[in-house]
């Protein structure tokens, strides 16, 4: 979509049988003035081995018309992973641009987690890092290295063992928490925790991601998620490094509930 173009889509069936490419974006909003909603939708993708790696939909930076979606279905899979091409995320919204998204029900196969866009996070403050480290506890083993431009997520660095960055917030809703990271270990390990509390702060459940230079040698997304608990209050996330020789870099952490 270019210029000053309205689109609106409306109780469609969107998919890619037997598509053969690694691009499949639906809607592309190219200009600052353009405006999509898609309204009443369905999203299938071919569970074929090629790997799409680009996002679904797309708005560019400085848009403020951007896309409005509600009441869409979608079904996430494994071979749809935008952090592999030029987004760095595994989104369903790529681009910096203005994205609302509302009754967004996903099926995520084979715990195919995915975040809705990168500017919105629902669950998380500053998952950026633009504003630095600002709502986030971390010690001294933890460090901020600049972004390379700004459409870019801030770097931060462990350094050291025992190095630590966590954050905790009020959650309203229940369903399931679908997210990921960029991540990237030279040296040492990262433990990724994830703690539910209750009203009374007491702690409900505790999931823990292990993450090794083996698997992250180089930037990669990891796809985490969880089944929240029906009295759900708080919830504590925290990333930790372990080693003699710790070398973790991570950026854009996501999260968002989705029912």
């Amino acid at each position: 979509m270019f210029g000053d173009a309205n689109v609106f889509i409306n109780q469609s069936h969107m998919e890619n049988p037997g598509r053969k490419t690694t691009d499949f974006t639906i809607v592309s909003i190219n200009s600052i003035n353009s405006f999509a909603s898609v309204i009443d939708s369905f999203i299938f993708i071919s569970p074929t081995p090629k790997i799409i790696n680009t996002p679904l939909f797309y708005v560019i930076s400085d848009n403020e018309n951007g896309l409005y979606v509600r009441n869409l279905r979608f079904q996430a899979t494994e071979n749809y992973n935008p952090s592999k091409g030029t987004e760095n995320a595994l989104v369903l919204v790529g681009g910096d641009g203005k994205s609302y998204l509302e009754n967004v029900r996903v099926s995520l196969n084979n715990k195919s987690y995915l975040a809705l866009n990168k500017n919105d996070s629902s669950v998380l403050m500053n998952s950026r890092f633009k504003d630095g480290l600002r709502y986030w506890d971390f010690n001294d083993g933890v460090s901020l290295q600049a972004r390379i431009s700004s459409n870019d997520s801030e770097t931060i660095v462990f350094s050291k063992n025992g190095a630590s960055l966590s954050q905790s917030v009020l959650v309203k809703s229940t369903g399931i928490l679908s997210g990921g990271m960029m991540l990237k270990i030279v040296s040492g390990d990262l433990k990724l925790t994830l703690e539910c509390y209750d009203s009374l702060d007491n702690n409900i459940t505790t999931r823990e991601w292990n993450c090794s230079a083996s698997d992250y040698s180089d930037w990669s997304w990891v796809r985490f998620g969880e089944k929240l608990p029906d009295n759900i209050r708080k919830i504590k996330f925290y990333c930790k490094s372990f080693g003699q020789s710790v070398d973790v870099k991570l950026s854009t952490i996501l999260m968002d509930i989705i029912s």
